[in-house]
């Protein structure tokens, strides 16, 4: 049993003019729709881009979605944006539950909805948060979230909840610790982070850029395995199977005391451009903007009262 928490799922990320979402970590792989400009993405670490597969369900502009297939267990990943002025995708969260379903698969969706009900931690209830939380009921899915911290915080001071984790009954098992962080987005979006126990085989992880070659080839002079293959007379498979196996397991062994383990950072990868300086300033202009709304709000207030005391006298 392994952690896993360098998975991304991101919606209104930054783009360039080729339609290419920047890179979020050296050592994540991004999945992402390139034939308009994307809206949503999945990162995933490296090591897992051979047990991953793009599905043929929920992949455009405002979803991306994909499936992971470890030794024990299958997970479908999809990221989603609920445009505002667009209705819920309700035929497109029918269609991921189902192949979760067939698949027998934990699901897993994280949606910025533009939803806001009472029941995840909104402030308020409006016809959108209920035609959604009447969709997830019938589809017998919940939401991850805990608590009620806002995971949308804009430079007016508005915030709500309306970014949400929706899971199945079979990811609710393996979905730990599910927080709002704290740490600067440059973005009126919080991070949400949380965990995913997966049942795999529990590989190390290495990358061949880290191996020293020249102690990979000094482990296997010193071992001797090439000599003792050229020695052996092999005169049936199972002769074959056995030395092979053996030559094998003796190559992954020189190959892990030739190769450091690494590890991916937890923390959020910080932009180059996104300084404490940049930090600094973004506060400071959104304590600015706020100030200055709120200074027009209560002119609006007084002008409102004065125009209702004339009209009375």
């Amino acid at each position: 049993k392994r952690w896993y928490q360098r998975r991304v799922r991101v919606r209104e990320p930054y783009a360039l003019q080729n339609k290419k979402i920047t890179n979020i970590h050296p050592e994540l792989t991004v999945y992402e729709d390139n034939k308009d400009m994307p809206r949503t993405a999945i990162a995933i670490p490296k090591e897992l881009t051979s047990r991953t597969l793009k599905t043929d369900t929920g992949n455009t502009r405002d979803s991306c979605t994909i499936q992971i297939s470890t030794d024990k267990s299958t997970v479908i990943y999809s990221s989603i944006y609920m445009d505002q002025k667009q209705p819920i995708p309700v035929e497109l969260i029918r269609q991921l539950a189902k192949r979760a379903k067939e698949r027998k698969a934990s699901l897993v969706i994280g949606v910025d909805t533009n939803a806001h009900n009472e029941s995840w931690g909104s402030k308020t209830t409006d016809r959108r948060g209920k035609e959604l939380e009447a969709l997830l009921i019938e589809l017998n899915l919940t939401w991850a979230n805990e608590g009620n911290s806002p995971t949308f915080v804009n430079s007016r001071g508005h915030s709500t909840v309306i970014d949400l984790t929706i899971v199945n009954e079979d990811a609710k098992k393996i979905l730990k610790k599910w927080q709002v962080s704290w740490h600067n987005t440059c973005s009126d979006h919080k991070y949400i982070r949380y965990q995913t126990l997966w049942e795999t085989s529990g590989k190390e992880r290495r990358s061949e850029k880290d191996t020293d070659w020249s102690k990979f080839k000094h482990e296997l002079n010193k071992r001797g395995i090439l000599t003792e293959v050229e020695k052996t007379t092999i005169n049936s498979t199972c002769t074959l199977d056995r030395e092979n196996s053996k030559m094998h397991n003796e190559i992954i062994r020189c190959f892990k005391e030739s190769t450091r383990l690494f590890s991916i950072s937890e923390k959020p990868r910080k932009l180059k451009w996104q300084t404490e300086e940049v930090s600094r300033a973004k506060n400071k202009i959104n304590k600015l903007l706020k100030r200055k709304r709120t200074v027009q709000t209560t002119k609006k207030k007084k002008t409102k009262t004065h125009t209702k005391t004339h009209q009375k006298n």
